[in-house]
């Protein structure tokens, strides 16, 4: 004889929790239940669920003994007001003083906080021992997640977006202008390597010649047409840059040309200078630590990634020569869309229009 019998009512709605409810427990003895009623023994239900028969005789009897309730109300638990958790918002408020300071001022070597860091300082501010799970938590609740950072520059000066607003000062519809960005790349014997093949458990070794020979590679682009030089050189000093601005003038001859450049020392030499306003190129500074604003280093971002990257054992002409053909294969429209000029956001976009 079965130990319960179920209205039909009463299995469709117990088989839709089984089916789709989100509470474990409530499954389980929503199962238990459709079970029981398809004359299945108690000892047979007791081992599928890893429980004891008399565990199985105390659900049976507690849904029926609310008859009165609807049948979902009858297989969930009753509600109780259970331990409050006063070290949650306690926690919560710690932490976010902690957070608006920097790890520093703890005598940290860390630029940024971490969970045994937080849970050491928490611990020390509330005089009492929690887990760092609790601290794990407070920072969910208050919507931080762990991620890989984005490295930005600290030098950067808190006006720089006033310097970059003063960059666009009569440049739009400007007669016989063109508008050219300059900015060199170091290509080294030093691979930059992102991944190798290794075997497991051993270290990936990557060998690194005892020379330091370098090449810096300069290009200067125009953000209107994809126009594109460039030049290499050993070393880059103001001999380097006041040739690169007479190439500048012979390639775009009867042109005026404004120039933006970072702050380098070459470029801010006097001698530089003096030269520019003779050639009749205006230089226009880029704020510093503002790389982004910088057209060329965008694209040599791509050249180091499709050309010099994965290259164990670079042989630091043969790469440079290749970054040039890479380049100079481009086409005008290839080389503005990988500098990012051809984005809707792009903070010369207005004076392009």
């Amino acid at each position: 004889m079965a130990l319960i019998r179920l209205a039909t009512r009463a299995r469709q709605i117990l088989q839709r929790i089984a089916r789709s409810n989100v509470d474990a427990r409530e499954v389980r003895r929503a199962q238990i239940l459709l079970w029981l009623d398809a004359r299945t023994s108690v000892k047979e239900v007791a081992k599928r669920i890893g429980r004891t028969r008399q565990s199985i005789y105390a659900i049976v009897h507690r849904y029926q003994a609310r008859r009165a309730l609807p049948v979902a109300d009858r297989i969930r638990d009753q509600p109780r007001r259970g331990r409050p958790a006063t070290k949650r918002e306690r926690t919560l408020k710690v932490i976010q003083a902690l957070l608006a300071q920097p790890p520093s001022r703890y005598r940290y070597r860390s630029p940024v906080w971490t969970v045994p860091m937080l849970h050491c300082q928490v611990q020390r501010r509330l005089k009492c021992a929690m887990n760092a799970r609790t601290v794990r938590r407070a920072l969910q609740q208050l919507r931080y997640r762990f991620k890989r950072p984005r490295y930005i520059f600290a030098q950067r000066p808190p006006t720089w977006r006033q310097s970059k607003g003063g960059l666009k000062t009569r440049l739009k519809r400007r007669p016989r202008t063109v508008i050219l960005f300059l900015d060199s790349t170091i290509f080294s014997e030093v691979p930059p390597l992102r991944a190798m093949w290794a075997l497991i458990g051993q270290q990936a070794c990557v060998p690194i010649v005892g020379t330091h020979d370098r090449r810096f590679l300069t290009g200067v682009m125009n953000i209107k047409t994809g126009d594109y030089i460039d030049s290499v050189s050993a070393v880059f000093r103001q001999e380097q840059f006041q040739e690169m601005l007479h190439q500048i003038r012979r390639h775009w001859r009867g042109w005026r040309i404004v120039l933006f450049v970072d702050r380098n020392t070459p470029h801010k030499a006097h001698a530089s200078q003096q030269l520019a306003h003779e050639l009749g190129i205006q230089l226009r500074w880029l704020p510093k630590a503002c790389s982004e604003l910088n057209v060329i280093d965008h694209l040599w971002r791509h050249v180091k990634g499709d050309v010099a990257a994965n290259e164990p054992t670079p042989n630091v002409d043969e790469t440079v020569r290749r970054a040039q053909r890479y380049v100079r294969s481009l086409t005008p429209k290839d080389r503005l869309q990988k500098a990012g000029v051809l984005s809707a956001d792009f903070w010369l976009a207005d004076v392009l229009t």
